[in-house]
């Protein structure tokens, strides 16, 4: 045990203390305070380690941070089984500005009456960044599951997911108290608590939720009389809900959200959808509500607002397992078994199951084979053989009447992007005027995949070749390819051609991506096929052969050769690119 029983492993202390700490394991350690690593008055730099099973009698099971006069920096590092009495399972956090990017936080707990912060624990801290994380499976027995924020002015969260958290009466995946702060592109699914199965808003000056999914939350009355809000809850504080899509979760009052006391909340731009309650399924509000642009199950007065399905894609995947779920603790995912299943390898990636349709939980999929799904977290007494499963996908469809019809004067920052890291605002019925989509999605289609399989690759250009420098009364003129709608297959095209060049649907992208350059864990939303079931392929797949790519790199070539516009439009070293990159997708297509 370390100094006067603070940090079991490592103990740093004194304003000038910056110590690095890199590809280390930190396991089974004890103190009363910082089971690995406590820090005071100090900066240290954490990267690439591995923190699993220390404890501590008080506060912060895996770190114990105070009085830092810089940032604590935490980065590509995982926080597995640590536990903490009192508060801060994984990390504990005071008055020390902490910067947290690329992590894991699986199975952490606290357990006192009153204890906050399974995964993270923040309190009276003037920085906290918290980017790119999964928080999983983490407990509190009291707030905040996956993470609690406490008198904190400035709290920053991005891309992350939190998934399968539990807290026995406050905010599951994250409790806000007395803060104010963004949450960002992250996703809250399959978490569980008394109030706030999503997350939970208390005497908050300003949160503000932006571009994200609520979806299989649930406020459950575990004994302490509380069941409001199944994705959010908010009591007396200031809560902006902008973009968000909430779907399947549960509450006794408010499945979606459930505002009281002198809350005030704004909703824009959202979509409250298959929510269920006993109490109003998607808004329960006795308090200062403002609704504007969203699309609510059952209607809802105010500007803009509409009632109609929104055409979430219909993955039509559905069944019994046919084996009970099998949780491994070293990558905290459980597998989960249709042996009659025929599915695409990674088709599900991305997407989310009720692995029991008889109750409300959805979980994430990180990946999938054959006839086996991988998902976030434990659910080993929920999936079990012979229950009902079903799948879910919260895009929307090209006929979804929530494409563009957002807050038509919604400006937001050029960088702001949706859930999928594609561009917040676009034109999605293509009638050349721009308004942003209700929901955590934007609908997008690249004009580049013209043969609608969801990728833009040789396939694609293959066509593309064939109608170059075609005109509508040439035999082998394409429209689908005159992405410049100018009548004529030209370098305008090509340009546009190139700059969606290896373009993949929505979800079929790595998120959070910068953790693939972390500790190399898979976390990605999605690769495989059929990502738009609903969508018919408008042109029949060309045979490509060795030959047929010695034609086309010898004409990419001899184009950049002999065509000034070409080079005008697109640098020489883009165009580089571009031909060594569809070599090489040429070859895997042949190939592999």
């Amino acid at each position: 045990m370390g100094w006067f029983g603070r940090g079991g492993a490592i103990y740093n202390t004194d304003q000038d203390s910056k110590p690095n700490i890199s590809y280390c394991t930190f396991a089974n350690n004890s103190a009363n305070i910082g089971g690995a690593v406590y820090n005071v008055y100090s900066e240290p730099n954490i990267i690439n380690c591995v923190f699993s099973g220390n404890y501590a009698d008080t506060y912060g099971g895996g770190i114990y941070c105070q009085y830092g006069y810089g940032s604590v920096e935490v980065a590509n590092c995982v926080f597995s089984d640590n536990y903490a009495i009192n508060h801060g399972g994984g990390i504990y956090s005071y008055d020390s500005p902490l910067n947290v990017t690329n992590c894991i936080f699986a199975d952490n707990i606290v357990t006192e009456s009153f204890s906050s912060g399974g995964g993270i624990c923040n309190k009276d801290c003037s920085l906290v960044s918290i980017a790119y994380c999964i928080f999983t499976g983490n407990d509190a027995n009291d707030y905040g599951g996956g993470m609690y924020n406490q008198n904190c002015p400035s709290v920053k969260i991005t891309n992350c997911i939190f998934n399968g958290n539990h807290a026995y009466d406050f905010g599951a995946g994250i409790y806000n108290y007395y803060s104010s702060g963004t949450v960002e592109n992250c996703i809250f699914s399959g978490n569980t608590s008394g109030i706030g199965g999503g997350m939970h808003n208390y005497d908050c000056h300003s949160v503000i939720v932006a571009n994200c999914i609520f979806n299989g939350n649930l406020a459950y009355d575990f004994g302490g009389g509380y069941d409001f809000g199944g994705g959010i809850a908010n009591s007396d504080s200031n809560l902006a809900l902008t973009n968000c899509t909430f779907s399947g979760n549960w509450a006794n009052y408010g499945g979606g959200t459930c505002g009281w006391n002198d809350a005030n909340t704004n909703l824009t731009n959202c979509i409250f959808w298959d929510n269920d309650a006993n109490h109003e399924d998607e808004i329960y509000n006795s308090a200062d509500l403002s609704v504007t642009y969203c699309d609510v199950n059952g209607g809802w007065e105010g500007e803009g607002n509409i009632n109609k399905d929104p055409c979430f894609f219909d993955v039509q995947q559905s069944g019994s397992w046919t084996e009970d779920a099998f949780y491994d603790n070293s990558t905290f995912q459980s597998t989960l078994t249709d042996a009659d299943a025929n599915w695409a390898v990674n088709q599900l990636a991305g997407k989310f199951v009720n692995p029991d349709t008889a109750q409300n939980l959805q979980f994430f999929i990180v990946s999938n084979d054959v006839n086996t799904i991988n998902v976030w977290s434990d659910v080993n007494d929920i999936a079990k053989a012979t229950r009902t499963y079903q799948i879910y996908d919260y895009h929307l469809r090209v006929e979804s009447p929530c494409i563009d019809t957002g807050d038509p004067y919604f400006n937001p920052d050029p960088n702001t992007k949706d859930i999928d890291g594609e561009p917040r605002i676009f034109d999605g019925d293509y009638n050349d005027v721009p308004i942003v989509d209700m929901g955590a999605d934007e609908y997008y289609w690249s004009p580049a995949d013209i043969n609608t399989d969801g990728f833009v690759n040789f396939f694609d250009y293959a066509f593309f070749a064939s109608a170059w420098l075609t005109i509508p009364t040439d035999q082998y003129y394409n429209e689908d390819c005159d992405l410049e709608d100018n009548n004529s297959i030209d370098y305008n095209d090509i340009a546009l051609f190139c700059e969606d060049w290896l373009w993949q649907a929505a979800w079929a992208k790595a998120f959070p991506c910068a953790y693939n350059e972390g500790l190399g864990r898979s976390m990605s939303m999605g690769m495989g096929e059929s990502f738009f079931p609903s969508m018919q392929a408008k042109q029949i797949q060309p045979e490509i052969t060795a030959a047929d790519i010695e034609e086309i790199l010898k004409w990419l070539a001899d184009l950049w050769l002999t065509n000034e516009d070409v080079r005008k439009t697109i640098s020489e070293d883009e165009w580089l690119k571009f031909i060594e990159a569809v070599e090489q997708a040429a070859k895997e297509q042949i190939y592999n």
